[in-house]
């Protein structure tokens, strides 16, 4: 008897019946995030399953992992189409760079002269470093000690975050020419071992005259760093000047669009941001 009325207690006190939701059930549904499955985002995107799996696993797309399955909240799927949303309302660099940019990255800079490439590197890993962001520089034309004096009179304090662990400086080229691409492939595996994982943003120049007797070498360099930096946690800048030295520079320039995940083009003074194709 005492057992029985217990229970009823119970019940009454909650408002529970057997045959239908009651008002705090509702509420507590109301509350919780709209949780979808990976096949509810495949189907809700046109693509395919797997890719919403390497989208999770590299955390490119925020998500819940339960043993094998894995869970998306709406509100982070919205982010993630918000931040991959391109078009006329880039505006300027600064609102690309602050984008919700989010690792793996790797976007490809069209350029036509070598100068800007400073610049838009000295604006890049600002952004990082407002993230607190660790950042990795990539010489190849570029020479460390230009890199040490034009970003320090920028503002960018390179000794002191060198200092600390937040920032590597290094000698691309020469680790080409030691090694070939893996020399290279190796560096960026390093770095992110180095931050035990944590997201960290690179940048590495190339003057496409210094390839023009081995598009075939480079393209297959590209291709080889592509995939492995889209399984790093890194977002990586990558700008490619080709001059009109060079006149086959331009034509190299596209073949580089697909071993890159966006494009920034700076032809105009409103610089223009392509995602490619997942």
């Amino acid at each position: 008897m005492f057992l029985y009325l217990a229970y009823w207690l119970i019940f009454n006190r909650l408002n529970v019946t057997f045959y239908g939701k009651n008002a705090i059930l509702e509420k507590i549904e109301k509350m919780l995030p709209k949780l979808l499955t990976i096949d509810d985002v495949a189907k809700y995107l046109s693509v395919d399953d797997n890719t919403v799996y390497r989208w999770c696993r590299s955390g490119t797309l925020p998500a819940i992992k339960l043993g094998r399955d894995w869970r998306i909240e709406q509100q982070d799927l919205e982010g993630f189409l918000l931040s991959r949303k391109v078009g006329r309302g880039d505006g300027s660099l600064k609102n690309i760079f602050t984008r919700r940019l989010s690792a793996p990255e790797h976007i490809l800079v069209m350029l036509t002269e070598a100068e800007p490439v400073f610049s838009l590197e000295i604006e890049f890993f600002k952004e990082a470093l407002k993230k607190g962001k660790p950042i990795v520089k990539g010489c190849w034309w570029q020479k460390q000690e230009d890199v040490h004096r034009r970003y320090s009179e920028a503002g960018i304090p390179v000794r002191e975050l060198e200092k600390q662990g937040k920032m590597f400086i290094a000698d691309l080229w020469e680790q080409y020419r030691k090694g070939g691409a893996q020399g290279v492939l190796d560096i960026w595996r390093e770095m992110a071992e180095k931050w035990n994982g944590q997201e960290f943003w690179g940048a590495g120049s190339h003057l496409l005259d210094e390839w023009k007797d081995n598009w075939a070498e480079f393209l297959y360099f590209k291709s080889e760093l592509h995939k492995v930096l889209c399984d790093l946690p890194v977002v990586a800048l990558c700008p490619c000047v080709a001059t009109s030295a060079v006149p086959e520079g331009a034509r190299e320039l596209l073949n580089l669009v697909p071993h890159h995940s966006g494009t920034l083009v700076l032809a105009t003074d409103r610089p223009s941001f392509l995602r490619s194709a997942v």
